[in-house]
Formats: structure tokens, sequence, C-alpha cells
């Protein structure tokens, strides 16, 4: 079970905090509604439960238009400024008007791909001769001099666009080099930051999708909420800023 930092407010009166998974439990047995309002550290707003996709199903989907007390209180801030819940105190409600975020289409990330790939070859090339001349250097140019470089240039050019990916899109940044210039963006299936573990993750998924034809890359194309497989392993989405 994750950490609880799940907080949810009912009838004016704040709950929490708790699991996503007792959330989503709470949400399936019907002991809450769609309508109910959930904040966790990292949103701006408190917003239903039914409009996010951690949270969503099809009889969510359907009634979950946010509902909000008559009144509001003053909320206790944190270091960012942000709402915090804390217990026993009554809290500031917001009513934004929250759409889910746009997901980001199978041509825009391919935009982003392509810039990323050159990005990740030219830095692999400088990185690849440094080695080669170092190599060659020591112990001059041979059978087994050429085997030691191939061997580790293709170490380097996983090293490379692994760190590459997994320190952008873990960053505060949220997106490689590609990303954003086109302006798009990597996320949990909250909305939040993905940590570097997960992106990590996210990035070698990318050779499972790419080794079946690119089906995986592809899926982006016809999913309702534009993931590819590796976005499914890694339960990331791609959105526009």
């Amino acid at each position: 079970m994750s950490e609880p930092n799940w907080y949810f407010a009912v009838a004016g009166a704040q709950h929490g905090p708790v699991s996503v998974e007792q959330l989503q439990e709470m949400l399936a047995r019907d002991q809450i509604g769609a309508d109910a309002l959930v904040w966790r550290d990292g949103m701006s707003n408190w917003v239903a439960a039914g409009t996010l996709p951690v949270f969503s199903s099809p009889k969510a989907s359907a009634s979950a238009q946010p509902t909000y007390p008559p009144s509001a209180y003053p909320a206790q801030p944190n270091t960012f400024g942000q709402p915090s819940p804390r217990a026993g105190v009554p809290l500031d409600y917001y009513t934004p008007s929250y759409n889910p975020p746009p997901y980001a289409g199978f041509w825009i990330r391919f935009g982003a791909a392509f810039l990323d790939g050159i990005i990740t070859a030219i830095a692999g090339y400088i990185i690849g001769y440094a080695l080669d001349a170092a190599i060659y250097g020591t112990m001059g140019r041979g059978n087994q001099a050429t085997a030691l470089a191939s061997a580790l240039g293709n170490i380097v050019g996983i090293v490379v666009t692994w760190l590459y990916d997994a320190l952008l899109e873990s960053s505060e940044h949220q997106a490689t080099l590609g990303k954003m210039v086109v302006g798009v963006k990597v996320v949990d299936l909250q909305g939040a930051r993905i940590s570097f573990g997960r992106a990590s993750g996210r990035h070698f998924a990318k050779y499972l999708s790419a080794f079946i034809c690119a089906i995986g890359y592809i899926m982006a194309a016809f999913s309702d909420r534009k993931q590819a497989l590796h976005d499914h392993i890694a339960s990331t989405f791609v959105v526009h800023r």
C-alpha cells in the first residue's frame, strides 16, 4: 500500500491522510462519491476525485462535477503558500474550473523524441570520440583496441541516453530538452513530478516499446490518454504544459 498522503472532504468535513488505495476502495464501495474533494501535497487546488485519472472510472466520470461547501475558512498555508490540510482546522476550499490534463499526442511526442535523438547522438559522439582517442592512444590500433572501443561505445550510449532521460524527466522541469521545446512534460497518474527511479524504469521500458516493431510507441496514437506502452508500465502520462 502506498504512503497515506491524500486528504478528502465530504460535507465540509476534512478527513485523512489516507492512501490512494484506500480512496479508490471508498469510491468503489460508494462510501464517498466522485464529487468528493481530494488533495495531496504537490497539488495547488482541491479537486473532485472523479476528475483525476487515478480515481476515474465510467461510473465516476458520469458524476465528476465538483461540489463545494457553502462556506470557506482560512487554510493553514505551508512553506510554499499552498493550502496544507491539518487535523481539526477548517479548510480553504477553492472553486477553480478544473479540466483533465491535455494529453500530448503521438506526433508532438515524435517531434520531441526526434530532437532528443539528435541531442543524445551528439553527446554520445563527443564522448565516444574522446574515449576512442584514449584507447587508441594507449593500445594502438588493432583488433583488440577496436573491439574494446566498440564495446565501451555501446555502454556509453546506453548510459548517456538513460541519464539524459531520467535526470531531466525527474527534475523540476519534468521534461527532456526535446519535450521542453515542444511544450510537454511527464507526470504520474496524479499529475505530479515523477521520481528518478520511475523515470529510469520508464526509460528502459522504451526498449520493450521498440523491440515489438515500435508498436509500443504507436500505441500513443490510439490510446484515449495518449499513453505509449512504456507509459502504461511506468504509470505516467505525457501532457502539455
